[in-house]
């Protein structure tokens, strides 16, 4: 799990570099960073993150709305659980913030499905948790992007949880936090 977590802290470090230096005036730098962030991810989640590739610099009012930016938070990782795939032998999904939290707003809005390829981590899926889902619940975590064959209802037998920060301002994230799943 030690790995795993290192894996994710260099991601959500490569991440909010990326989505900081998108608001830029360099394309080469951010260029630079977003495929940095893509080595992170499967080829199907390369541009499916919230950033894609620039060709050119945006509108100068672009750069000047966003002069006085402050470099952006990396997610907060809150929870790391284990389980065995069919396909993968093993994934591990990471509850996680959004981009580029708050400090003092912590939250579960998002789950990364990590998977081994080869000898490297990657991100292989994404989740959003959403108040308002597409199916009627009120609460529920909404598949976003990334392999099909990865989901909740994919997942074999759990095998253990680590914690980190905890989502103390949302009742519900602490909920899915203190669950072993």
């Amino acid at each position: 799990m030690e790995q795993i977590k290192i894996f994710l802290d260099r991601f959500t470090q490569i991440e909010a570099q990326a989505n900081y230096l998108r608001l830029k005036p360099n394309v080469k730098n951010y260029n630079n960073a977003y495929e940095q962030m893509n080595t992170f991810l499967i080829k199907e989640l390369a541009g499916q993150m919230g950033l894609l590739k620039l060709e050119k610099l945006e509108s100068e009012k672009f750069y000047n709305d966003y002069k006085d930016s402050e470099p952006f938070n990396t997610r907060k990782v809150y929870k790391i659980s284990h389980y065995k795939h069919e396909k993968y032998k093993d994934v591990w999904v990471a509850y996680t913030s959004e981009i580029n939290p708050f400090d003092d707003f912590n939250t579960m809005s998002e789950s990364l499905f990590i998977i081994r390829e080869g000898e490297n981590y990657k991100i292989a899926k994404q989740y959003i948790y959403s108040s308002y889902s597409s199916d009627g619940n009120e609460t529920s975590w909404e598949e976003l992007q990334g392999d099909k064959c990865l989901t909740f209802s994919s997942l074999g037998g759990y095998v253990n949880s680590e914690r980190y920060d905890e989502p103390l301002d949302d009742e519900e994230s602490m909920k899915m936090y203190l669950e072993d799943l």
